[in-house]
Formats: C-alpha cells, structure tokens, sequence
C-alpha cells in the first residue's frame, strides 16, 4: 500500500518502505529487483514492480514475486540430452540466477576465466556486452571441447542472459558437418 506495507499471500504484513522497489513504485517506476536473502522466506528473489493507479493517484506497488530456484529452473534446457548452462546476470556480472545455484551472487566473469577457461580477451568483452545489455557470442575450450555461448541483453531492465551450447553439441555438430563434406 501507498504506507510500505506489503501484505502476503498468507496475511503476513512486512513494512517495505526501505526497499527499492517500493520506492521506486511510489515514484511511478515500474522495474525488476533483485533481493537477496528475504525477510521473511530468506530466499533470494526476482521482483517484478508497478506502481497501482487509481484516478491518477499512485495507491501502492503492485509485485510479481519469483523465486530465483523457481527462475534456475526456468532457465534449464538441454541440447540432445546434455544440459545447457545459464546465468541471469546484473550490468556488472552479479549472477542473479544460474542453473549452476552456486553461483548465485557470484561474478560469472571472474567464473568464466577461472573455471570455464575463457580468455582474457573475450572476458573484456563479455563484460563490455553485460554493461551496455548487448547481444555478445563466444567461444571457449571446456572439459569436453569446444563450447559456444552467447548473450542476451534484457536492455530495459539492465540484466542480460548468458546461455552455453555443450561441447558435446557441437563436438556432434562439427563431426556431422564433416561427414556430410566427404
């Protein structure tokens, strides 16, 4: 309501008043936030906000509340039954939500160089696509060959989506393709 207080599905009333999305809502912004560690679940959460209007008047924020394990979940997908990799990320590389969940709050560019071996390089400019929310593919030598990623900026809301394709796809991909030239 237009005082900060957020009444739950169960009733439950939490004073909000401190938090970006109330404030901002109030001041007739709508957007996406992340929270981390809720008051209330201590889940960390994917918030939806839009201020309410009656007759020109801003009577509260309206919210869309997901769970970042719900969204991990969303973001699953596989190629040919190998599992793909995906983080939702902050401008500044926050992983907000992964289908690696120990990455959660967690740089995925520091990850990316240290674990998924990308060079430096393409690091740069993997942070440069995050910053501006542009579109930005890559290349990397995992485990089990080469592994193609790219990204997606969700321009508006200033969070991008990084997807991998399993080197085990295309390590299929390029041996079909070379089969297919003899």
């Amino acid at each position: 309501n237009a005082k900060g207080i957020n009444t739950m599905w169960d009733g439950v009333e939490i004073d909000v008043t401190g938090r970006l999305y109330y404030l901002e809502g109030m001041k007739g912004k709508n957007g996406i936030q992340v929270v981390y560690d809720a008051k209330t679940s201590h889940e960390n959460l994917i918030i939806f906000y839009e201020p309410l209007y009656y007759n020109g008047k801003i009577l509260g924020v309206l919210l869309g509340i997901i769970t970042e394990e719900t969204f991990g979940e969303q973001l699953k997908n596989s190629y040919a039954g190998n599992l793909a990799v995906a983080y939702l990320c902050q401008k500044d590389g926050t992983v907000v939500s992964a289908t690696e969940n120990d990455l959660i709050g967690k740089n995925v560019i520091t990850h990316l160089g240290e674990k998924r071996n990308v060079k430096e390089k393409q690091l740069k400019e993997v942070e440069q696509a995050l910053a501006l929310g542009n579109g930005y593919s890559f290349r990397y030598r995992g485990d089990k060959g080469e592994t193609n990623a790219y990204i997606v900026g969700l321009e508006e809301e200033g969070y991008s989506l990084i997807k991998t394709i399993p080197s085990q796809v295309t390590n299929a991909m390029i041996l079909e393709v070379n089969r297919d030239s003899i």
